[in-house]
Parts: structure tokens; C-alpha cells; sequence
């Protein structure tokens, strides 16, 4: 698959990006719900690896951090004890070696322009 979609299907904003990519990209994406399927380690890392500055920074609530710079090593920490504080909608495109947190949605919306 060429997208990987990190979601709660609960949340309304994973909602929202769940309809436009079956709408946009059908069977292009994989979609996991990363409340009931415990990411490995080595996953977790790959789409913080993907990830620029920006969304780095907002993969992990920023308190959540107790007073530290969000790096990929301390994120990756954080999101191993605590996957459930993972920010969402994540969507990795695989091709263009980029993940994004939807925070707001269009930054996801901007990856197909």
C-alpha cells in the first residue's frame, strides 16, 4: 500500500479523513486503528522517521514532553510507553516518504494538491 492511515475510528476528525481517502485514494491505503492494535516499535519509528519538525512536534501533546524539546528518540519514547497519546489523524505516504499529522485536516488535504 502506498498510504498508511493511523487512526481512532471514534474520532471525529479520523472520521472526516477516513471518507475523503476512500473517496480520493480507494484501496491505496491501509487503515489502522491504534487503539485496539498495539503498533510495534519498529513502525512507531518508521512514521516518526517520515515526519518533519512540524509535525514532529505534534505527534505527541506537548505536555506530555514535562518540559523537554520534542526529538524523534524522546518521541518515540513517549509514544512506546503511551501509544494512546499518539495526536491523530496520521497519514503516511509511502512514495513521498512524508507523514503527517492532520492537525488541522488540511495538512492532510494539502499532501494530494
Amino acid at each position: 500500500m502506498r498510504f498508511l492511515f493511523l487512526q481512532k475510528p471514534t474520532c471525529s476528525k479520523c472520521k472526516t479523513i477516513l471518507a475523503f481517502l476512500t473517496e480520493k485514494i480507494p484501496n491505496q491505503f491501509e487503515a489502522i486503528d491504534y487503539n485496539t492494535t498495539q503498533l510495534k516499535k519498529e513502525k512507531i519509528l518508521e512514521v516518526i522517521s517520515l515526519m518533519d519538525k512540524e509535525d514532529l512536534d505534534l505527534v505527541v501533546r506537548r505536555d506530555d514532553f514535562k518540559g523537554q524539546v520534542p526529538t524523534e528518540l524522546n518521541a518515540l519514547a513517549e509514544l512506546l510507553q503511551d501509544p494512546l497519546i499518539m495526536q491523530r489523524p496520521i497519514l503516511v505516504d509511502y512514495e513521498k516518504k512524508k507523514a503527517v499529522v492532520g492537525r488541522p485536516l488540511e495538512r492532510i488535504y494539502d499532501m494530494f494538491k
